[in-house]
């Protein structure tokens, strides 16, 4: 097809108007065909000049095409196709704006703080409430940094730089110090079965095993001097003088579970619960397990180590 171009002006001598059999008017259907492809993709482009010559002959004779002329006329109608796509693959969309980015609101200082200490494991919580959520298990003896707001018995601290809040009574502001009933002899020896030199008064309508923990409890670790037994109408362990409250609000307390969890099976120990945390011989291989928070520092032992028997 590459030799139409270059001899479609001779081709255009030999048209004879006098040949007027199967005639059509092949004006007609180029400007037709370049009159769609440019509703279709834009603004048609310019003739080229053989299309034009081509087309001034046919609109001066009706004769119908021979095999060149036909062959010309499909190569203008695919040129002028290719073209006119060729228009429209250049038309450039306009691109929509671009938002402005959105500054982030400014992010509040945090407040001034001061510095206390947790007297014992402390549940760090989202909220100033014993429903919100449990960040973090505080140490005894943790450095805090409180902010000197309270709300519903909670202090507010800053903690791994955010908000948090923990139970009150549970902070100091000063550093723990040892107690003086740390100083026992790591050789704890037998266990003792003789009367409490503080008094027994608490031993009355206690079973034989809470007795046997009461007494032992009291010849080893004379500093703790209140305990809890019976409580009339109480409808647990203690209604039925199955459990001995040990009352020890510092480490006292891990010492005395310590004692008394090798010795469960001497002194019928079932559960020992310290801190939040529960141990039962039954469950042994599965050593402390967390207990949900029940709000004070009494409902979840960290004032008193509980001792239930058999």
């Amino acid at each position: 097809m590459t030799h139409a171009r270059h001899k479609a002006p001779a081709r255009m001598a030999r048209l004879d108007p006098r040949r007027a059999d199967k005639v059509v008017v092949l004006t007609g259907v180029v400007m037709l065909s370049v009159a769609v492809l440019g509703a279709s993709f834009g603004p048609p482009p310019v003739a080229a000049p053989r299309a034009l010559a081509l087309a001034e002959a046919r609109a001066t004779s009706i004769v119908a095409p021979t095999a060149d002329e036909s062959a010309d006329l499909r190569e203008l109608r695919q040129d002028a196709i290719l073209q006119a796509s060729r228009g429209a693959d250049r038309t450039t969309a306009v691109p929509a704006p671009v938002p402005a980015p959105i500054a982030p609101p400014p992010v509040a200082p945090l407040p001034v703080t001061t510095t206390a200490y947790t007297t014992v494991a402390v549940n760090l919580r989202a909220a100033a409430s014993s429903d919100s959520d449990v960040l973090a298990v505080l140490d005894p003896g943790a450095e805090i940094a409180v902010t000197g707001k309270a709300a519903a018995d909670y202090v507010e601290i800053v903690h791994d730089a955010r908000l948090a809040w923990v139970y009150a009574a549970y902070v100091t502001d000063t550093p723990l110090t040892a107690d003086a009933d740390e100083d026992v002899a790591e050789d704890v020896g037998a266990v003792s079965g003789a009367p409490c030199a503080s008094g027994s008064g608490v031993e009355s309508g206690l079973t034989t095993n809470a007795v046997a923990v009461h007494r032992a409890v009291c010849a080893l670790f004379p500093g703790v001097t209140a305990y809890g037994g019976l409580r009339p109408g109480d409808g647990g362990e203690h209604g039925s003088g199955h459990a001995l409250d040990i009352m020890v609000p510092t480490d006292l307390g891990n010492q005395i579970v310590e004692y008394l969890q090798p010795r469960a099976g001497e002194l019928g120990i079932l559960e020992l619960i310290w801190r939040q945390r529960i141990w039962s011989s039954e469950r042994a291989s599965d050593g402390w397990r967390w207990m949900e928070d029940r709000g004070s520092a009494t409902a979840n032992h960290y004032d008193h180590v509980h001792v239930t028997v058999g």
